[in-house]
């Protein structure tokens, strides 16, 4: 039998992962030390446990911003558009919340304008709402539910009409910026990018070594 330690694993295990019986309080000590010297962890602590809308907020109020993400003004202007349709935004994010609550628009800003003709199509239901939306495979992808209500087929049929068109725009939309773009492989990844961009990104790969 191997020995326990208070934290309630075995001493070897402890060596691995560090000093694992410091306090709560020590241990937020030595994450805000570190966050000091890294800014984006800084950022990660101070949105955890934050709804979507919160972070949008927080986020619009910096005035940062990743280029590859969905800009905070267009997060909180589709989420005041349609409430009911990202219901999820103000739900914090757990086990038992959708991914919409952890996870946002896992979108570019180029895509804005299609979600937003999109969203208008969903919302003629008023049952609907969003679970995830993200780009997978360069294409925009949208899972949704609704409430226990008995179908409406017509609803249905307007519904998938309008994510085919969706899905068929984005795949020749640029992600970041939003002009006409061309769906290729690119370090590894399937996106869609305009000229411009796509000489943008290639330039910050090969800055970090990644080319």
């Amino acid at each position: 039998m191997t020995a326990k330690s208070k934290a309630g694993r075995s001493p070897k295990l402890q060596g691995l992962v560090g000093d694992i019986t410091l306090s709560r309080r020590q241990a937020t000590g030595a994450w805000v030390a570190r966050a000091k010297k890294w800014p984006e962890m800084k950022e990660f602590i101070l949105h955890m446990g934050k709804t979507v809308h919160e972070r949008a907020k927080l986020l619009a109020a910096s005035g940062k911003r990743n280029r590859l993400d969905m800009s905070p003004a267009h997060v909180l202007e589709l989420l005041e558009r349609y409430p009911s349709l990202y219901r999820e935004a103000w739900t914090k994010p757990s086990n038992r919340a959708c991914r919409f609550a952890s996870d946002g628009f896992c979108i570019g800003d180029g895509w804005f304008g299609i979600v937003d003709r999109l969203s208008v199509k969903l919302s003629a239901d008023p049952n609907l709402y969003v679970w995830q939306i993200k780009e997978k495979y360069g294409s925009l992808r949208v899972y949704f539910c609704d409430q226990d209500t008995p179908p409406d087929p017509k609803l249905d049929k307007a519904t998938d009409a309008a994510l085919d068109k969706a899905v068929r725009e984005s795949i020749r939309t640029c992600e970041v910026c939003g002009k006409p773009g061309i769906l290729a492989r690119r370090q590894r990844w399937i996106s869609v990018r305009c000229k411009p961009c796509r000489q943008f990104d290639e330039e910050e790969a090969r800055k970090r070594g990644r080319l």
